[in-house]
């Protein structure tokens, strides 16, 4: 499974009714739900699970999900189907 695939399920629990489909260039206004709250939220979520920790600033950063996908990826997060 692949990380956006991951990401999709994560999305989906914390902030939509119905299925989310997520690209490297999706951003929050892409997403019905998708606010500042949501953000925290999505954020802890991920971090639980994925077992990484972003800092204040990384969450802060993210313009699109390929940057938090690249984050996650130079974290060392790999998801294999």
């Amino acid at each position: 499974m692949s990380i956006y695939r991951e990401l999709e399920k994560i999305f989906e629990t914390v902030i939509s009714d119905g299925p989310v489909e997520l690209t490297a260039e999706t951003q929050s206004a892409d997403v019905p739900g998708w606010d500042s709250v949501a953000h925290i939220n999505l954020m802890v979520s991920i971090e639980q699970a994925f077992g990484v920790t972003f800092a204040s600033a990384e969450m802060a950063s993210f313009q699109r999900v390929g940057d938090l996908v690249e984050c996650l990826e130079r974290k060392g997060v790999s998801v294999s189907n």
